[in-house]
């Protein structure tokens, strides 16, 4: 799945580069608040996060990407046996389409979704013996943000998402709220 994830972000780039099309490509760091079945697990925020994508302009209004996060949980709990250690990763792996206002020349609000897969484990470390469910649940990230031009090709891209991995069967969806802040090259 990372070698896809790598190829899909390597076709877009050059895609964009070759053509003359515009794009957008960065890296941003991840804030995450737990919600849902995942506060039930976890309920402390994660500053352990971050991601890379790339955006492709396909006109002035849309675009289309791949994305690739990483949040981190964890959380240790007094239970009955001792000290247990719960921590929760996640990784998203993404196709995205973003809509962009056309109003404001000093920014550019934006509104998305990214469809995809979440690889999430969960784990419990206790003094009974630890235990770990480590699967891929479909999911998607509705975000809504802004991109602020710093010069000619370097942009400051911030967001917040709602990230959601759907129950199936046995498994309990996963959920956890996020602010991102990063650099992004390229031109829109």
């Amino acid at each position: 799945m990372k070698k896809l994830a790598l190829v899909l972000v390597l076709i877009l780039v050059l895609s964009g580069m070759s053509f003359g099309q515009k794009w957008l490509a960065g890296a941003y760091y991840k804030v995450s608040f737990p919600a849902g079945s995942t506060k039930g697990f976890i309920d402390k925020t994660s500053f352990l996060g971050g991601g890379a994508e790339v955006r492709r302009f396909m006109n002035e209004f849309w675009s289309l990407g791949v994305s690739v996060d990483y949040s981190y949980f964890k959380q240790d709990n007094a239970g009955e046996a001792g000290i247990e250690a719960r921590t929760l990763k996640s990784l998203p792996v993404m196709a995205t389409l973003h809509f962009y206002v056309q109003n404001n020349a000093a920014y550019l609000p934006f509104a998305g979704v990214r469809l995809g897969g979440f690889r999430i484990s969960r784990t419990t470390e206790s003094p009974e013996g630890t235990v770990t469910a480590d699967k891929w649940y479909l999911g998607f990230i509705p975000e809504v943000g802004a991109v602020f031009p710093l010069s000619e090709s370097v942009n400051l891209v911030g967001s917040f998402q709602f990230n959601y991995a759907v129950a199936e069967g046995v498994r309990q969806d996963q959920a956890y709220y996020a602010l991102t802040l990063g650099l992004f090259w390229g031109t829109r």
